[in-house]
């Protein structure tokens, strides 16, 4: 996705500071899942991580005390998961950092009263319903869809928020040591030649803009 096709995202379902520091959301959705909407969407965007990662963070995928790591685990068949389709995490386990302003959102998240806040008490895994159970995969697949209709963002799938934060990474770790290492473990692949790929289309994005870039040079000497 382009930038201006997060923001419009974050402008359709973001929130705004309150004039008593409270989060005031767009009227998107019902303000039982606003919070848990707009965090779901920030959370996969930063982290990179599946649909089914998203779906498998409990309270103790979060970090502690000075952390910032949210913890990724494979959790199959977790007894606390009372879902019927399982979520699937099929892939390496990891810690990726996460910025101080999503772990603000989140702790807002676990520490707002309702409607807002998480319904506590049934379960472990993090996003859960107004019931408190875990959400399911198919409400998940309606909230991302629903973005994208609030937003004019589509087509809009968790898969593509995944493969807008890979390009990012592979920008940032293309030219450093060791950057396919480094983006194999952040997104979890178990075969590099899916990074591989990542890897080198940042890099040809970078060899044309040098060459542009040596085009302008030449021919303004010129």
């Amino acid at each position: 996705m382009e930038e201006a096709q997060v923001e419009a995202i974050r402008g359709a379902i973001g929130p705004r500071q309150g004039s008593k520091g409270t989060l005031q959301f767009p009227e998107s959705f019902s303000p039982r899942s606003r919070l848990r909407n707009w965090l779901m969407f920030e959370t996969a965007l930063e982290l990179g991580i599946r649909r089914g990662e998203l779906l498998k963070l409990r309270l103790d995928s979060l970090p502690r005390g000075g952390e910032d790591g949210i913890r990724v685990l494979r959790r199959p068949d977790d007894p606390h998961d009372s879902r019927t389709k399982e979520p699937a995490v099929k892939t390496a386990e990891r810690v990726i950092p996460a910025s101080r302003n999503l772990l603000a959102a989140l702790r807002a998240y676990l520490t707002y009263p309702q409607p807002l806040g998480r319904t506590s008490g049934k379960t472990p895994y993090l996003f859960v319903t107004r019931s408190g159970s875990p959400v399911s995969i198919d409400t998940a697949d309606d909230v991302i869809v629903a973005i994208g209709r609030h937003s004019g963002v589509t087509p809009l799938s968790w898969h593509r928020l995944r493969h807008t934060w890979a390009e990012r990474m592979a920008e940032m770790l293309s030219n450093q040591p060791n950057g396919m290492d480094r983006l194999v473990y952040l997104g979890g692949w178990t075969n590099p030649l899916s990074a591989r790929r990542y890897i080198q289309r940042a890099l040809a994005r970078q060899a044309a803009e040098a060459v542009r870039e040596y085009h302008r040079k030449l021919y303004n000497e010129g």
